[in-house]
């Protein structure tokens, strides 16, 4: 009987990652592309979008598999928009009247490389929960874990929104790798997520909403000529920081559930 629950949940988690995956960049896309004529709409589009990509992330209190798939179906089609901007009008054409727009967001978000960060971050997700649930033997000393995941965190903060707001593909790519990375660090503790999580979803929110504030935060970053700062800017403006702060924060909870269901198991 446990095992056929523990089917079910597996086979819902998967089901709810697919379905929700692509909507929730559906509504990215779309509010991205509302932002020019509606600022009021767009934004609260792009919330909504934030806030059914933290469905997809939630799935990892049942399984990590929903979470596997979605991040690699997404970071698969991220990096293939990245080397093909072509790539997002095909993908959205069967949308209708709302291709348009669909398709004016999506190549933001493709050609600046930010589905293939949200689908590595996922990626990043379901190891670190799975690996959370099956725990090994840990060193007795939570409050350190703590500060060296929080250290962990901050730096590829840092390194990847520094990286990706760059206007060469390679930085992008190494940008969108080391924001993946981040989201291992729930493997020594979940503190660095919670703190990484507060800082991005804090400063995404403003840059979302206040636009002088974006591009006081984009005229901020080390030189590095007119494609960062425009980089910077739409990665703030558009909503990126944002979902990745909000999907660390939700991955750290279920980090951390995981974690406590894999102690009493043991």
């Amino acid at each position: 009987m446990a095992r056929r629950v523990s089917v079910a949940r597996k086979v819902v988690g998967l089901v709810t990652a697919i379905v929700f995956t692509p909507v929730g960049f559906a509504a990215l896309w779309y509010g991205t592309a509302e932002l020019s004529a509606n600022r009021a709409a767009g934004i609260l589009i792009v919330i909504v979008g934030i806030a059914v990509l933290l469905i997809v992330v939630q799935t990892g209190h049942a399984s990590s598999l929903g979470l596997a798939v979605a991040g690699a179906a997404a970071s698969i089609f991220g990096f293939a928009g990245l080397i093909m901007p072509q790539l997002a009008q095909s993908s959205t054409s069967f949308f209708g009247g709302f291709a348009s727009q669909l398709d004016t967001g999506a190549k933001t978000w493709l050609s600046f490389g930010l589905v293939l960060a949200i689908g590595l971050v996922l990626l990043g997700i379901a190891i670190g929960s799975w690996t959370a649930r099956n725990p090994t033997e840990r060193s007795n000393a939570p409050a350190l874990r703590s500060f060296i995941s929080i250290v962990l965190g901050l730096a590829g903060m840092v390194a990847g929104f520094g990286f990706i707001t760059r206007s060469t593909m390679q930085f992008v790519l190494l940008g969108a790798i080391v924001l993946g990375l981040v989201a291992l660090t729930a493997l020594v503790s979940s503190a660095g997520l919670f703190v990484v999580g507060f800082i991005s979803f804090v400063i995404g929110i403003l840059g979302l909403v206040f636009q002088p504030f974006a591009l006081a935060i984009a005229r901020s970053q080390p030189v590095g000529g007119n494609g960062m700062l425009a980089g910077a800017q739409t990665a703030l403006e558009v909503g990126f920081v944002a979902a990745i702060g909000a999907i660390y924060l939700a991955a750290g909870v279920v980090a951390r559930a995981a974690r406590a269901r894999g102690r009493r198991n043991s």
